[in-house]
């Protein structure tokens, strides 16, 4: 059985695009709270990414979806009352967006919630008898202490950073230890909850090595994430906090707290460890009893967002992780799955599998060109760049192979 020539040129532009995104994949930072906000929340957090910066914190966005009410005269009684629920809705889908996007992106660090300001006005129309006030594009002003300066001498301090390793493992241990030996906690700094306090000045609280420690993993492509939450200390008294989770290549999230760490001597008894992981020199308490994560950010009560379960103990190479009940089950799925498809595979024809492999090939094709353009318009530009660049030398590739073939006939 032949395969048309066109749908070999086909798959190989698709080939070429999927190099190209393994190439970027992974340059623009990780999202993983992005996923949980609604789509109009995502709108906002990626009019923030692509308009804010350090230089110029004023956004105005065009809401994406309509916000409106109606009333009977423009003196109703209920006028100011319906313009705040509304401004309510817009200030909790702004907070959420923010809250998502401090978190999954450590360069945004610099932002201040607490003088983000929303301005937006009605405007009134006489419909059939009715007023209509329509919402009209909101400016969101970030607040931030620190100064372009300053943003650029952080960024200049990570390029300086040596990390060496072949795998992920010994690539954390250097992170973590040299978070460990440059940074002195110390809450005096007026940047001590931020990664400038902790890698420019070198006094910072735990927010400060988090961050840090994000931002470095995020550099060498580690999948980590910030969670905050509380901590109970060996006198059980109860305190903010924050700490990391990282994702290993067992695909499994750990957990790692670089502050308890840095002791008079650096300590690995917060390193990649498990919820049931229980420490020796602070209390023996379980992790999940020391370390109690909190989904709500910024403490308004919007939102609460959901972090990756821990596996239950702490990494170990050559070990696969514990996986939870719910995990297990959707295993047990794939593997009953995978053998159905394996017995039905040997009942095919030979050219029915490879019609089939084809098939799947251009429908995965399809699905991934879907989310690569996504990821082109929510990617930093330069990343959108290389990205376009993949795409336009498969395009040339697959016309010189459309026109050779075209020439020989």
């Amino acid at each position: 059985m032949r395969i048309k020539k066109r749908s070999i040129y086909y798959i190989l532009l698709l080939c070429i695009c999927w190099f190209g995104m393994a190439g970027t994949g992974h340059a623009q930072s990780n999202r993983f709270y992005y996923e949980q906000l609604s789509e109009v929340e995502k709108a906002v957090y990626k009019e923030i990414v692509e308009n804010v910066t350090i230089d110029n914190r004023v956004v105005t966005i065009e809401w994406p979806t309509k916000i409106e009410f109606y009333t009977g005269t423009k003196n109703d009684p209920d006028i100011e009352e319906k313009k705040q629920q509304s401004s309510e809705q817009v200030k909790q889908t702004i907070q959420n967006a923010l809250d998502a996007l401090m978190q999954d992106d450590p360069m945004f660090f610099w932002m201040d919630i607490g003088t983000t300001t929303e301005k937006w006005t009605f405007q009134g129309s006489g419909i059939i008898g009715n007023i209509r006030w329509k919402m009209m594009p909101i400016e969101i002003s970030i607040g931030t202490d620190y100064t372009a300066q300053q943003v650029r001498q952080l960024r200049q301090r990570i390029d300086g950073i040596d990390v060496f390793g072949e795998t992920v493992m010994q690539k954390l241990v250097m992170i973590h230890q040299h978070l460990c030996e440059i940074i002195e906690y110390d809450a005096s700094s007026s940047y001590a909850h931020g990664p400038y306090g902790a890698l420019v000045e070198g006094k910072a609280v735990c927010e400060g090595y988090a961050r840090s420690f994000q931002l470095l993993c995020e550099r060498e492509e580690i999948p980590c994430i910030l969670v905050i939450g509380d901590a109970v200390d060996t006198n059980g008294t109860i305190g903010a906090h924050m700490w990391n989770y990282v994702q290993m290549e067992d695909g499994a999230w750990y957990a790692v707290d670089v502050t308890w760490d840095d002791q008079a001597e650096v300590m690995k008894e917060y390193f990649l460890v498990g919820s049931e992981t229980k420490d020796r020199y602070f209390g023996g308490k379980k992790f999940s009893e020391s370390h109690i994560p909190s989904g709500d950010f910024s403490g308004s009560g919007y939102k609460t967002f959901e972090y990756p379960p821990l596996n239950a103990y702490a990494y170990d190479p050559n070990k696969s992780p514990v996986m939870s009940s719910q995990n297990a089950y959707k295993q047990e799925q794939r593997e009953e799955y995978h053998t159905h498809m394996d017995v039905t595979q040997k009942s095919l024809t030979q050219g029915q599998q490879l019609l089939q492999t084809v098939d799947a090939m251009i429908d995965t094709g399809q699905k991934a060109a879907s989310a690569w353009f996504d990821a082109i318009l929510s990617s930093d530009i330069i990343y959108q760049l290389q990205t376009w660049i993949w795409f336009f030398i498969g395009i040339f590739l697959t016309v010189l192979f459309v026109v050779k073939e075209e020439m020989k006939k």
